[in-house]
């Protein structure tokens, strides 16, 4: 377990019960997100923290019917742009560094979003349960073939910048 404070007041720890997901640009700017609980009993969800190098602050998408489920992988680009992913077909944006959260799921509420790799802004890989794995250019999603098929759900993903000859993507998943 994990012990973070929720925004202005280091005295109200929160636990994070599930610390699935953690990436940082530098040691000023580390994003953690997972399914938190509060020990007051605030309820659970989608929680999203952020280390500034002095304090945590609470960067948590305001809940919703499509975001109210933990966090499964976070990528931060900047100190504005992270993009979020978890169950549910969430996938998330804040461009304002966590003020506001967009919604940008491509599933339409179908599969749980394991991973995600932003190597450059506005160009994002994610990878689903069902063995999909998907890239946006700025503009829209696309759906790129995985090698033997599919249907192997990728763990992790990691992406090239558009920038790179090939843009290319490497994954890890298990079979069944």
């Amino acid at each position: 377990m994990v012990h973070v404070a929720q925004v202005g007041n280091a005295n109200e720890p929160q636990s994070l019960d599930s610390p699935t997901a953690m990436h940082a640009t530098s040691s000023s700017n580390l994003w953690v997100g997972g399914d938190f609980s509060d020990r007051g009993g605030g309820g659970t969800g989608a929680k999203i923290h952020q280390w500034n190098g002095e304090q945590w602050f609470n960067r948590s998408p305001t809940p919703g019917p499509d975001i109210n489920t933990g966090i499964n992988d976070i990528w931060v680009v900047s100190d504005q742009e992270v993009w979020a992913v978890g169950q549910n077909s969430t996938v998330l944006r804040t461009t304002d560094g966590g003020t506001n959260w967009e919604d940008m799921d491509p599933f339409a509420g179908t599969v749980h979003v394991q991973a995600v790799s932003a190597p450059a802004q506005n160009f994002v890989w994610i990878t689903a349960s069902n063995g999909e794995i998907r890239y946006y250019d700025g503009y829209e999603w696309i759906q790129v073939v995985p090698p033997l098929g599919g249907g192997v759900p990728f763990l992790s993903v990691h992406g090239s910048s558009p920038a790179m000859p090939g843009s290319s993507a490497w994954g890890n998943g298990r079979s069944t």
